[in-house]
């Protein structure tokens, strides 16, 4: 993920947030990951730098945890039926509660406990 968007006026204006230095890629085979950063980096003006594989990636899933702690934090006790108006939707991350972090934190621990039982096994991964 490049950057950030925010809509500023619908369909005419955004807000970047968070442009990145640098992108993160693997491919797979492997063997084409220097073959997707060239060409990444050409689509979005940012250096593009390999990484050896997925599980690198999987390791640091921040919107991986994010957004799912967020989503099921607020709608856990949805009644399948019920809508919002779009208004008084709550916002993914300016609104964010304590229930959210919570929900967060403890996929955020399970990722942690995942990598040091491989780091365990594996030293030198």
């Amino acid at each position: 993920m490049p950057f950030i968007c925010k809509a500023v006026n619908y369909g005419k204006d955004v807000n970047i947030i968070g442009p990145k230095k640098h992108l993160y890629l693997t491919s797979y085979p492997l063997e084409r990951v220097h073959y997707a950063c060239n060409a990444l980096s050409h689509c979005y003006f940012i250096p593009t730098v390999p990484i050896p594989g997925f599980l690198n990636m999987t390791l640091c899933p921040s919107n991986q945890i994010i957004h799912p702690g967020r989503v099921f934090a607020f709608f856990k006790n949805w009644d399948g039926k019920s809508t919002f108006e779009a208004s008084k939707m709550p916002k993914l991350y300016e609104d964010l509660d304590d229930e959210s972090a919570h929900e967060i934190e403890v996929l955020d621990n399970e990722i942690q406990a995942i990598k040091a039982n491989l780091m365990q096994r594996f030293p030198k991964l």
